[in-house]
């Protein structure tokens, strides 16, 4: 590695460090409020910064269909993965009794479409671009498989800085390291965003069918 890269790395971890802090620190009161905070510091500014700072295109970053094969082999082999794997923390954890859907959700058809297909789908592609797209696609190319597990660890730190640990979070935290997988492999965000929605989303059905 030169010594330029050396040093382009080095700012963007600090970046990074920065960016999540910043995020965590600042306060909001209400959801329109949360929204855009998400977006400033997970898609806004880390887009800006891939742009301006590291000079790198679109494609760079996963907004693009990429290797479609390896995003749909890896996507529903990995997606059986989290299934199975949600089977066994069901039976031998309390995730099911801790796992709070709100209640208006739950019993109405409509609000339930509206939280999956609005809050669901919204917080995974953020999740994606910054940790997948932005992070380890950057960190693909200095740390090779690496990057996987480096995401993974920087997105466990992000949730557990925060103090309180939500049940409710669990399925983001299994699948952010599977998602890093298939975009590892697919240099897509696409295949691990809609992954991940997916298994919310059955996950959330089969909470409201089986278990209300």
């Amino acid at each position: 590695m030169s010594k330029n890269k050396l040093v382009v790395l080095g700012i963007t971890i600090i970046f990074v460090l920065l960016d999540l802090i910043v995020f965590k620190l600042f306060e909001t009161q209400k959801y329109y409020q949360d929204i855009a905070v998400l977006v400033t510091f997970f898609v806004l500014v880390p887009f800006l910064y891939n742009k301006i700072i590291l000079k790198r295109k679109l494609n760079s970053i996963g907004l693009t269909v990429g290797n479609w094969k390896q995003g749909l082999i890896w996507s529903i082999f990995l997606l059986v993965v989290s299934f199975l794997v949600f089977y066994v923390i069901a039976k031998y954890t309390p995730f099911l009794n801790k796992y709070n859907l709100n209640v208006q959700v739950s019993r109405d058809f409509f609000k339930f479409l509206f939280y999956e297909f609005g809050l669901v789908l919204f917080l995974s592609f953020v999740y994606e671009f910054f940790f997948r797209g932005f992070l380890m696609l950057y960190l693909k190319e200095n740390f090779g498989r690496g990057s996987i597990l480096i995401q993974w660890v920087v997105f466990l730190g992000l949730v557990f800085l925060g103090g309180e640990f939500s049940w409710n979070f669990l399925p983001y935290m299994v699948f952010s390291f599977l998602a890093g997988i298939i975009t590892y492999k697919s240099n897509s965000i696409w295949y691990a965003w809609i992954s991940q929605f997916i298994l919310i989303f059955t996950m959330d059905v089969f909470f409201i069918k089986f278990l209300l």
